[in-house]
């Protein structure tokens, strides 16, 4: 009778550890990660909001001078005299340097003389072919070697002017290749000359904005050089041909350049303001996903990640935004991510944008 109440007693201890270890298994699998207990995966996260959103096209640019040109001699000859200096601004007709001047004024007196006489000549014999006292072609020499005398005549006059190097426009002198003396043959380079109170700047932008481009809109510009300043121009001219390689369209601004502080072939950071998307829902870039199965985010709700496919319109300087593939006030995980898949419980921390 003893040994069967021993046997009671233990299969009852034994029951009863079974029946806890059961429960114990239970609770840990409603709180494990597949079980939508207590686990979550802590994240960041960020409201969605819905406004007019400003379109700005960012590029690079070049800047070039409005007026650019490297002067040279038409005649050859010695610099006779220099009357200015590099740096110099000059206006269109100033004086800048002269070559053997003197021996083109010598050559425009006897061509001069020469057209004197050719002229006296036909004076002549004109009277005389009246009278048949000469023949016509004795006439036509004569008709002929004024004309000709003439025209040296002009050559001369012309070779004189062309001794006196002049500025062809307002600008600035630029580096000097010659000194008083040197034998400068045709076409040497005399002296650089630019018009900066006004430049030309060239950027591309996608062609996807071709669109919205327009001559007359306003361009912002800004130089490392210059951080605290910024310039503003118009667009002037858009290629109408888009760029095979690159698919992008050439554009060229005029930017007012008061001080003279932009140079050409200065890089310049450029802004254009080409419209606005209405109702764009805008958050911060940082939240995009992209892999191979295309661009998302992750949004909460109710305490759980949920993966939504997107199509960005637009993003930079920190901040993607789409037209729709979102509800407004929707919040976005920012941060944690990573870990994340769809319908994955996560705790939230919100972040400023």
């Amino acid at each position: 009778m003893k040994t069967n109440v021993k046997t009671w007693i233990i299969a009852g201890l034994a029951g009863s550890a079974l029946f806890h270890t059961g429960c114990g298994k239970k609770e840990q699998g409603e709180g494990g990660p597949g079980g939508g207990g207590g686990f979550s995966i802590a994240v960041e996260t960020a409201k969605v909001e819905q406004k007019t959103w400003p379109l700005i096209v960012e590029a690079v640019g070049n800047l070039a001078a409005d007026e650019q040109v490297l002067l040279r001699n038409p005649v050859a000859g010695f610099v006779e005299s220099i009357e200015a200096t590099e740096g110099d601004p000059v206006n269109k007709g100033d004086l800048l340097l002269t070559i053997e001047e003197e021996t083109y004024q010598l050559e425009v007196r006897r061509a001069e003389a020469q057209n004197r006489d050719a002229e006296a000549n036909l004076k002549r014999k004109k009277p005389l072919f009246d009278q048949e006292l000469i023949s016509e072609s004795e006439l036509i020499d004569a008709e002929a070697q004024a004309q000709t005398a003439e025209a040296e005549l002009g050559l001369a006059r012309k070779k004189l002017r062309d001794a006196r190097i002049t500025a062809p426009f307002d600008g600035k002198l630029g580096r000097r290749y010659v000194s008083v003396g040197d034998y400068a043959p045709v076409n040497s380079p005399l002296f650089d000359l630019v018009k900066i109170d006004e430049l030309e700047l060239e950027f591309s932008v996608p062609s996807r904005y071709l669109p919205r481009l327009a001559v007359g809109q306003t361009v912002t510009v800004n130089s490392p050089a210059f951080e605290d300043k910024t310039f503003e121009g118009t667009v002037d001219f858009i290629d109408p041909v888009i760029d095979a390689n690159t698919r992008s369209v050439r554009v060229r601004a005029r930017i007012p350049n008061p001080g003279e502080r932009l140079l050409p072939n200065m890089f310049v950071n450029v802004l254009v303001n080409v419209g606005e998307i209405q109702d764009a829902l805008v958050f911060p870039e940082q939240a995009v996903v992209t892999t191979l199965g295309g661009t998302a985010v992750f949004i909460v709700e109710n305490g759980m990640a949920l993966r939504r496919e997107i199509t960005i319109a637009e993003r930079g300087s920190g901040v993607a935004v789409i037209r729709d593939g979102l509800p407004p006030d929707a919040e976005v995980v920012t941060a944690g991510h990573q870990k994340l898949r769809d319908q994955t419980p996560v705790s939230t921390g919100s972040q400023e944008q």
